[in-house]
């Protein structure tokens, strides 16, 4: 009886078109389409570099960082960012001054598909929890050089709450209240955990539900820092930047939907991603429904895509007959 009314709550649900959660309106500085950099004058020649700097930075964002650089026709579009700029400000910046440059979205997301990259849509930040040698999460200044490196790989980052620290342990064993509780204040399921030790750090990256580790060392801390933001990025590339040839179909197994609520969200971030085509509900048993999924990706690596943005995680065990399983976190 459970499962005939759960599915007859799916099926209500599934004929609603559900609004996208997605805010419209002008770019923020928030925005994948606004960079800030840093500027030594307000000469024409500076300006035009930054400007194409910056564009380098909003491309790799917004195809999800992918690396365009190798594409026919990049070196092209660098060259003409002047062309892209929606609008910009110099500003204060420490002792100096920064340019902030915001570039035309619809322009942007053209010149990306252009350029032959599949749409992947923009990646979660990375939440950063790096403990100093004191035993101390670090904050934006100790980490600038971190997130500056991640920045140039098309990554943003984000700091924890200093009043409320997340447990180390528990977000490195990818627990999922963990996990759960830090989407729900970050919107994200991107982690990279630093450990300092004196000349050396030990970094652990949660990336699509999956930890990873490795250790590093270097002559200072920026330099290590700086080393990590690319070692994040071609981690988190290798394993999120999947090409898929043409479209995948196949089935995508969710548990923990307890309610309707779940299952209304579900679809929600299923039509939401971009590399998702078509999805329909084939079953439902206990707390987990089985989907048919059309995507630009293969399902492995769609269900990764997922569980960096944060609301889902990889299940412990693959459900029966389906091609990749996840789990809703609350």
């Amino acid at each position: 009886m459970r499962l005939f009314r759960l599915l007859s709550i799916l099926f209500v649900f599934s004929l609603a078109g559900l609004p996208s959660l997605h805010a419209q309106g002008a770019p923020t500085p928030n925005s994948p389409y606004t960079v800030t950099l840093p500027v030594t004058d307000t000469g024409e020649a500076q300006r035009d570099a930054t400007f194409a700097n910056a564009l380098g930075q909003v491309l790799a964002r917004v195809a999800g960082g992918q690396d365009l650089r190798g594409k026919p026709g990049y070196d092209d579009a660098i060259k003409g960012a002047t062309g892209l700029v929606s609008n910009y400000q110099y500003q204060r910046a420490g002792d100096g001054i920064a340019l902030q440059v915001t570039f035309d979205r619809g322009a942007v997301n053209h010149l990306i598909g252009q350029l032959g990259a599949p749409a992947a849509g923009v990646k979660p930040p990375v939440l950063l929890l790096v403990q100093g040698t004191d035993g101390s999460l670090l904050g934006g200044d100790s980490l600038d050089a971190l997130a500056k490196s991640a920045a140039v790989q098309g990554y943003g980052v984000v700091y924890p709450d200093p009043t409320q620290p997340p447990s180390l342990d528990r977000v490195a064993a990818v627990d999922p209240a963990a996990m759960a509780d830090l989407t729900a204040r970050y919107k994200t399921g991107l982690v990279l955990i630093g450990r300092l030790h004196p000349g050396s750090v030990d970094w652990t990256l949660v990336s699509g539900g999956v930890a990873q580790n490795w250790n590093d060392s270097g002559a200072t801390e920026d330099a290590m820092f700086a080393a990590a933001g690319g070692a994040m990025a071609a981690r988190v590339g290798k394993q999120l930047n999947v090409i898929g040839a043409g479209s995948s179909q196949g089935t995508l197994w969710v548990e923990g939907v307890r309610s309707a609520m779940d299952y209304a969200q579900l679809l929600n971030v299923l039509r939401n991603d971009p590399a998702v085509r078509k999805v329909g509900t084939i079953g439902a048993k206990d707390d987990g429904v089985l989907l048919q999924v059309t995507s630009a990706l293969p399902l492995n690596a769609l269900a990764s895509n997922l569980a960096a943005g944060g609301r889902l995680l990889q299940a412990q065990a693959a459900h029966p007959g389906a091609d990749a399983s996840l789990r809703w976190l609350h």
